[in-house]
């Protein structure tokens, strides 16, 4: 049993989140054909935060709001460290459309 508990909904459809969480990371079940919700837990609340953030998925916090904090603290450490790298980020050139890497060309992306 975990210490800490969360349930969040996930913005992907449940198969693409069993693509990444095992059934021993969390439980998941549909909620839509666009979102579902996961069941975790970890030994605290700093460590479910950065455990949810590597998902990749965009997400919601359901409960409990405590994680909220534990997100923002996790944020904010993230932000210090790339302020304090001496690298700077790299350059993006645009291609001959103007456009970025990771800038969409249209509905969907390119």
């Amino acid at each position: 049993m975990y210490a800490a508990r969360a349930v969040l909904r996930l913005l992907v459809p449940v198969d693409v989140a069993a693509r990444r969480i095992t059934p021993s990371a969390g439980s998941l079940a549909p909620e839509g054909p666009e979102s579902c919700l996961l069941r975790t837990g970890a030994a605290n609340l700093e460590v479910l935060a950065i455990h949810v953030a590597s998902t990749g998925f965009e997400f919601e916090v359901i409960e409990p709001v405590e994680l909220l904090d534990a997100l923002r603290a996790s944020r904010d450490r993230l932000g210090r460290a790339l302020l304090r790298s001496a690298a700077p980020a790299p350059a993006r050139s645009a291609d001959s459309a103007g456009r970025t890497p990771a800038t969409p060309s249209g509905p969907g992306g390119a």
